[in-house]
């Protein structure tokens, strides 16, 4: 059982990391082909979607795990949800054509969003169904074909839509490539669905539709305030600034691909162990617990966070081009945000039956960060919706989820961190972007990939070295099965 649910965690991690990586080259690849005004029409479009995506899917794939294993009808349980899901693509195609283009075309100051989002509107009728792939595939015990399917299908979108754009060279064929490829993708995606999911018919009853809808109706309206919490500044920029500067914005406000294998596993991984040891009332070994996993995320994001501040202006040269050096600025903001993903406190809720606390913080931070937002942003510029949002984080966000787990625990919420151990790890990385930094300003003049290698390398032995010394080495992932270093 362990195993098995270890096994789902990581191809649906895999699964989200492709996707990012992905998204992270079509974006390095446009940022080079087209100028600032079509890169942002092509990120803007996309942006509608992911923003009107959980308005109306209402996180129905969500309810596949809970029905499928235990149905035996699989196809009409599947179908169902299926059917659903095609109501909320066609009610997004609907809106997207008939009055969204023009409603977002308007306030993003961005005539060329009218045509393309019209021509996305194909998009949602098929994608919205596909959505259901990985949650239909896995709660039929078939890891290894979402894990094969979601390599090949992602890298024949990238390469469809890049020998496109490759060929034509307009925001247009980027979007429509992209739709087509989708469609595709989609289609091979409900026939896998439907070769994995055997058992049944295809019949659909209202009592069904009701039971999936009502399950997932809750953790639909989560990821609803969750998204718009997510993304409000940078639809705060997108109404108040320029395409060209949301382009610069976008580009800075992004997430390290990886960090989600580190945080995603290890929630999904401590979300057990926690609710067995609060139904065994071992609050002072949960907060061990709590402690552990706070620190050994720590050991990782926390130099990852100096080490991208030193390099956060070569590494958007690097990964868009020049012309977007100044998205560097946004990305060292953004990157404030790495200490606080060491902290579990949604999954402590969550495994102790206190999920609506959990809605309650991005309902609390939304509406404050929006205000800020617009107002700073209008007076000031675009970087302060980034700047809002690590303040909203830190200053209302951290302080929320520390009374609610305290109070949940009925413990001081002063226990709830390692302090000593974070000050250690953080007083580590500090010493070592110190001699990183001096290295880097004595090799300026060096080309920017060799300058990039020579302090990574620097950076890198430079940590693990003191890692070593303090004894923290066998602490990191993977590093204690390595047995040569296993001296201990």
């Amino acid at each position: 059982m362990l195993k098995s649910r270890t096994s789902k965690v990581v191809v649906l991690s895999s699964g989200n990391i492709l996707t990012t990586l992905v998204t992270l080259f079509f974006a390095m690849f446009l940022a080079r082909v087209f100028n600032k005004e079509d890169y942002s029409t092509y990120r803007q479009t996309f942006f509608v979607y992911n923003l009107l995506f959980p308005f109306l899917s209402m996180a129905l794939p969500t309810a596949l795990f809970y029905f499928l294993p235990v149905e035996d009808n699989k196809r009409k349980v599947l179908t169902e949800n299926l059917f659903m899901l095609f109501v909320g693509g066609l009610l997004f195609a609907f809106f997207t054509f008939s009055i969204g283009a023009d409603i977002f075309s308007d306030k993003f100051h961005n005539p060329a969003l009218k045509s393309t989002l019209k021509t996305l509107s194909v998009y949602g009728i098929f994608m919205f169904p596909a959505s259901a792939f990985s949650a239909a595939v896995l709660s039929c015990d078939r890891a290894e074909v979402v894990a094969i399917f979601n390599l090949i299908s992602r890298i024949f979108i990238l390469m469809f839509v890049i020998f496109i754009v490759l060929l034509k060279k307009n925001v247009f064929s980027a979007v429509a490539s992209r739709v087509l490829a989708g469609v595709m993708v989609s289609s091979a995606a409900i026939m896998v669905m439907y070769s994995v999911c055997k058992e049944g018919s295809l019949s659909i009853t209202a009592h069904g539709m009701k039971n999936q809808l009502f399950y997932s109706f809750p953790v639909g309206l989560s990821r609803i305030v969750g998204r718009f919490s997510k993304d409000i500044d940078k639809l705060v920029v997108s109404t108040l600034t320029s395409p060209s500067i949301f382009a610069t914005y976008i580009n800075g406000a992004m997430d390290i691909p990886f960090i989600s294998i580190v945080t995603g596993s290890v929630t999904s991984v401590l979300l057990v162990d926690y609710a067995r040891l609060y139904k065994e009332n071992r609050v002072k070994q949960m907060v061990e617990l709590i402690h552990r996993a706070m620190f050994k995320s720590g050991l990782i994001l926390i130099p990852l966070m100096f080490f991208f501040m030193l390099e956060a202006k070569d590494i958007m040269i690097i990964l868009y081009g020049y012309k977007y050096a100044d998205s560097a600025s946004v990305f060292r903001v953004y990157l404030l945000l790495l200490p606080a993903r060491t902290l579990t406190f949604g999954a402590i809720l969550r495994s102790v039956g206190k999920t609506w606390p959990i809605l309650g913080q991005p309902l609390l931070t939304l509406p404050i960060n929006a205000f800020f937002s617009w107002l700073l942003v209008k007076q000031y510029g675009a970087l302060w919706a980034a700047i809002v949002t690590i303040l909203t984080t830190y200053l209302i966000a951290i302080p929320y989820y520390v009374y609610w787990v305290s109070k949940s625990l009925n413990v001081s919420s002063r226990i709830l961190f390692p302090w000593k151990k974070m000050a250690m790890v953080f007083l580590a990385s500090l010493a070592v972007f110190a001699l990183a930094f001096i290295v880097f300003y004595f090799i300026t003049k060096q080309a920017l990939i060799v300058r990039f290698v020579i302090v990574s390398v620097v950076f890198g032995i430079s940590l693990l070295w003191i890692y070593y010394r303090v004894g923290w080495l066998m602490e990191l992932p993977y590093i204690s099965k390595i047995k040569w270093l296993n001296i201990g």
